[in-house]
């Protein structure tokens, strides 16, 4: 497992550990959080980082990217969305797969009279603190004032929702949530085509997703060996939580690690075989 950290001026520390890991060949799997949204690249941006994700798809380099934590409008990251519909150029490239995020939808289903999160939940927890007893229900990752659940549960509709939480918290107003839309640069690739409902022509985003909230009273920990930032997750009383589809990249690219202890190589690129799988799954006949 390596952790490259490089502290490069003005802000390019990010890009500078991915070329370290692709011109060295050092990893089978890499994630890396956020960069930039596409309204601020730049045609020297897509070459510099083509030519990068290109040499790794070549090395059997898989390339895990979050998609961002902005909604709609990821230039806008937590904060209210003005600028419109945009995405992360960092992760739009067909040749990155993009982790976005979900949220546990236990809490809303038992709030609307189905089934009992105590379903889903042990009410103690294992050695490791694992306490979950099956697949939870999942929905789209939406913390804004706009998220329909939330708007449900409070007994307003959607912009009534907003319009009030707008004149008493800020926050409450803001884009928050997984992110993902349709590229302006990229043409959609043959695999992301022909799934059921897609039909735009060019590049759309997250390929996968997976639990990334705080919200709905759950929440993904947070540790650091820095024993002054006070989450060192030594016990429950010392766990930190925190959210973002920064962490969904890189348990994601763990989860690719272990593709390639079990097969014995690379994987490469991920999105061709994710969506042949995703094709097959919407093709096949609905189970009870």
């Amino acid at each position: 497992l390596i952790f490259m950290s490089c502290d490069d001026d003005p802000d390019d520390g990010i890009l500078s550990s991915m070329t370290a890991l692709i011109d060295n060949n050092l990893s089978d799997a890499m994630s890396l959080s956020y960069g930039e949204s596409e309204l601020d690249y730049t045609s020297a941006n897509y070459t510099f980082q083509d030519d990068l994700y290109e040499q790794a798809a070549t090395q059997g380099q898989s390339a895990v990217i979050s998609a961002g934590d902005g909604g709609s409008d990821v230039a806008d990251t937590h904060g209210v969305a003005t600028v419109g519909v945009n995405v992360s150029g960092l992760s739009s490239s067909p040749l990155v797969t993009s982790a976005g995020g979900t949220d546990f939808q236990d809490y809303y289903d038992a709030q609307e009279n189905g089934k009992p999160q105590s379903t889903y939940w042990n009410s103690t927890n294992s050695t490791y603190y694992g306490d979950a007893i099956s697949y939870i229900p999942e929905t789209a990752w939406n913390q804004s004032c706009a998220g329909s659940l939330i708007a449900e549960l409070a007994g307003y509709p959607g912009a009534a929702y907003c319009a009030y939480f707008g004149t008493v918290s800020p926050f409450e107003g803001s884009g928050l949530g997984g992110s993902g839309g349709i590229s302006t640069h990229y043409a959609a690739p043959a695999w992301q085509t022909g799934i059921s409902g897609y039909s735009n022509p060019m590049r759309s985003q997250p390929d996968i997703a997976g639990f990334a909230s705080s919200f709905w009273f759950h929440a993904l920990l947070l540790c650091d060996s820095n024993p002054d930032d006070g989450d060192p997750c030594t016990s429950p009383s010392t766990f930190g939580a925190s959210d973002g589809t920064s962490f969904v990249a890189p348990y994601t690219a763990g989860e690719v690690g272990l593709l390639v202890a079990a097969t014995g190589s690379r994987q490469g690129v991920l999105n061709p075989a994710l969506y042949a799988l995703a094709k097959a799954q919407y093709a096949a006949l609905a189970t009870a």
